[in-house]
């Protein structure tokens, strides 16, 4: 006699079984199609976020220049008017700084670099007004002196070094999150 007849409730224990075991595979590769996902959507973070750190710096370096050159056109002519990139750049600096130290306490920057670079700027920020403030008490001449002493062309340069190692570091989490991501490179 057909066992099926004998015991109906094997035929459709043998249905359940199967369908148990099909829902559980595929609610198996929900669950792994979630978690792939939801995988590549935090790689796609870290990338977003170092291309913004990356820019952050990038945009912070142009800044110090700005001020640099309101500074020089100021120092040349003597007219106030020159003063405005350098008043436009150092209220930006101060915002960009305060970007860059949320990247510090996220722990997406290095503390001890942001804080040598903050002690850079804060230093050509200084000798900037400084000449500023000469060429406005004691003339051209008296603003000349100090910037022939070429500290703040060294403060300049060791900013730009500074921001170069930064970014370098930045460019090195990026490649490693762009391999997490399995994307291409952005150009």
């Amino acid at each position: 006699m057909d066992r099926s007849l004998r015991f109906p409730w094997f035929r459709s224990n043998s249905l359940a079984a199967i369908l148990i075991a099909v829902g559980g595979v595929m609610l198996a590769g929900l669950v792994a199609i979630f978690l792939i996902d939801r995988a590549g959507i935090e790689a796609d973070k870290d990338v977003l976020s170092q291309h913004m750190i990356i820019g952050e710096l990038q945009d912070g370096l142009s800044t110090v220049k700005d001020a640099e050159t309101g500074q020089r056109g100021y120092l040349l002519t003597g007219d106030e008017k020159y003063l405005e990139p350098y008043v436009q750049a150092v209220a930006r600096i101060h915002q960009e700084e305060g970007t860059l130290h949320k990247r510090v306490l996220a722990g997406e920057l290095s503390d001890g670099d942001m804080s040598r670079l903050q002690k850079l700027i804060d230093q050509k920020l200084a000798e900037l007004k400084e000449t500023i403030d000469l060429r406005r008490t004691q003339g051209l001449p008296a603003a000349v002196e100090v910037v022939k002493t070429d500290a703040g062309q060294r403060t300049m340069e060791a900013i730009r070094l500074q921001v170069e190692q930064m970014m370098t570091e930045q460019e090195s989490i990026l490649g490693s999150a762009l391999k997490k991501s399995g994307k291409p490179p952005l150009l």
